[in-house]
Order: structure tokens, then C-alpha cells, then sequence
């Protein structure tokens, strides 16, 4: 999701101000979006029906907890502690109260075992009887791998261009990109071969000289992917960074970047076959797209081997 929608969120559900609770309630009560409405320390006022169904509790249930319950475990807290659980849901609230929004990725575990992964935005409300905190909570698009095109990736006729072509339109739509780009890395992973990148990339790119094959024992976010055999994240390249390496003149101007090695064995992740990358979001970059880009590329790759590499 991207700042523009965000925004777009918050200006559906709060452009009321000083409304009554219940107006308030009334106005979610049918948003798309999961919606709830709390005290700042965390305890429920109301929520809307998508809420409800996303994380199957009745209205007894909620009766009887906080959302710092909800909240029992995410990316900065350990599981099942309340303490630790309530200084980061303040620490959230705060920032809210202080900036006007406060958003992160959160990975929440239901009653059953399931593991639920989500993107939260807290923003105060101002009603009639004070200001109150709303919280919005999306599932992150992890469905959108389901609802690929799978005719494109299994075509008896499809060649390996029209599946790295494809594959890099899907992560950089998935991660809100405005570019991307998809390559392969040699056996002796001493370099990295570009095969398939975003139109507008080549377009804006003044480069006298535009390459396609990089020497991975210079220095440049592809080769530290490889050495360190980790995905690497550049949320602001305005700012000094350990794994910023200058741009070439002429270069595409980047503002943040995510870069991914895939593995040939994603369990064992030793031997990387593939970089994919994307830049230039215009959101904050997270594990949860290196996630998604993973799981696209393994299959990608997957289908390299049965259709193209077979001996």
C-alpha cells in the first residue's frame, strides 16, 4: 500500500471531527477495512464487522481483553508478554498522538495456531468526548501470490523471458516499486547477469554505457547480497548506509531500494542462482516484501529447472 492510499484510509473514516462515539461506530461500522476504536491505554471502545471477522472473536470475548492482548506479539515484542507488549503498543499510541499517524507491520497469532500477518496504522480521532485512537489493521497482500496468473508461468509455449518479464511486473506491483529488476548469478557467483528489468528504468537511464553483467568482486549492493547471502533494504538513500556504494553519472536517481538473493535450495541457501530487486517505493520496505518476492522467485526459478535447465 502506498502513502497516497493510506492517507486515503484515514480522510474515509475521520473526516468527521467531533462526532459522538456512536456516530463514530456507525460510520466504520461497514469499512473494508479491520477498524477499532480505543482509550489510549489500549482498552476497546467499539469496533467495526470487518474486525470482527478478521480475528474471529465475539462480542464476549472482547469484552474481556485490551487490545495490548491482541497485541501479545509482534515484531519488536516476545510472545505472551504483557509488559513488554503494553510499552510497545504506548510507544505506538505515542507517536500517533505526537506525529498523526503511526504505522507498522505486525505479525499477530490467533487462538488456533495460524499466523496472521498485517500492516497497522494507528491515528487519533477527536469526538465529542475527547481524543480517542483508531486503529486500522489490513492483512498484507501475501494473497496476492495466490491470485497470480498461473497460465502465464505454466504456458506449454512460454519462453524464460516472458516468465522473468512476468515475475518482475508481479513483486514490483506487489511492494509498490516503480522499478525492478531480475537476474541470474553464475555458478561461481563471481557475477550477476541482468536479464529482465523495468522499461523505465532503461528509459530515464543517462548512462553512456548501460551493463548487464556486474563483476561481483566490486563493491555494489548486488555483490553484498551475495557475500552476506541476505536480502538488503535502503529505506532512504538520502542517507548514509553500510551498503550504499555511490551511483554510477547518470545513473537512475533512487530514493529507497530492496534487493533479494534466491536460492537454488531455499531450505538450505547455499548456492544463489537469482538476485530480484525493486526501488523507489513510496513506502518503507519490509521483511514481509522480502517475503513475497521470495516466494515468487523460488517459484519462478522452480519452473527455470523443469522447462529450461533439464539435462
Amino acid at each position: 500500500m502506498g502513502a497516497k492510499e493510506s492517507k486515503e484510509i484515514f480522510c474515509a473514516v475521520t473526516t468527521k471531527k467531533k462526532q459522538s462515539i456512536k456516530n463514530y461506530l456507525a460510520n466504520i461500522a461497514k469499512h473494508s477495512d479491520a477498524i477499532c476504536l480505543i482509550e489510549n491505554n489500549g482498552e476497546y471502545i467499539g469496533m467495526n464487522e470487518a474486525y470482527h471477522k478478521l480475528f474471529g472473536f465475539d462480542n464476549i470475548e472482547l469484552a474481556k481483553i485490551t487490545l495490548v492482548t491482541i497485541f501479545g506479539f509482534s515484531e519488536k515484542t516476545q510472545p505472551n508478554k504483557e509488559e513488554a507488549s503494553l510499552k510497545n503498543l504506548r510507544y505506538k499510541i505515542g507517536k500517533a498522538l505526537s506525529t498523526g499517524v503511526a504505522d507498522f507491520d505486525w505479525v499477530y497469532h490467533t487462538l488456533s495456531g495460524e499466523t496472521l500477518k498485517c500492516h497497522v496504522w494507528f491515528s487519533p480521532v477527536r469526538l465529542k468526548s475527547g481524543i480517542k485512537i483508531q486503529c486500522v489493521i489490513r492483512p498484507l497482500d501475501q494473497k496476492m501470490l495466490d491470485n497470480l496468473d498461473d497460465s502465464v508461468l505454466t504456458s506449454a509455449d512460454v519462453t524464460p523471458r516472458e516468465i522473468a518479464d512476468y515475475c518482475l511486473k508481479e513483486i514490483v506491483k506487489m511492494t509498490n516499486s516503480k522499478i525492478g529488476y531480475v537476474g541470474f548469478v553464475n555458478k561461481e557467483e563471481t557475477e550477476y547477469t541482468n536479464y529482465s528489468w523495468s522499461r523505465n528504468v532503461m528509459d530515464a537511464c543517462q548512462m553512456e554505457e548501460k551493463p548487464t553483467v556486474f563483476d561481483l568482486s566490486h563493491p555494489s549492493v548486488f555483490s553484498d547480497s551475495v557475500k552476506s547471502k541476505k536480502a538488503i533494504i535502503i529505506n532512504d538513500y538520502s542517507k548514509p548506509h553500510t551498503h550504499k556504494h555511490g551511483i554510477p553519472q547518470g545513473h537512475l536517481p533512487l530514493t529507497s531500494c530492496l534487493n533479494v538473493p534466491i536460492f537454488d535450495n531455499p531450505k538450505a541457501r547455499e548456492k544463489i542462482v537469482l538476485l530480484a530487486g525493486v526501488g523507489n517505493s513510496d513506502e518503507p520496505y519490509s521483511q514481509n516484501h522480502i517475503e513475497m518476492i521470495e516466494e515468487l522467485m523460488n517459484k519462478m526459478w522452480a519452473i527455470f529447472k523443469e522447462k529450461f535447465l533439464k539435462k
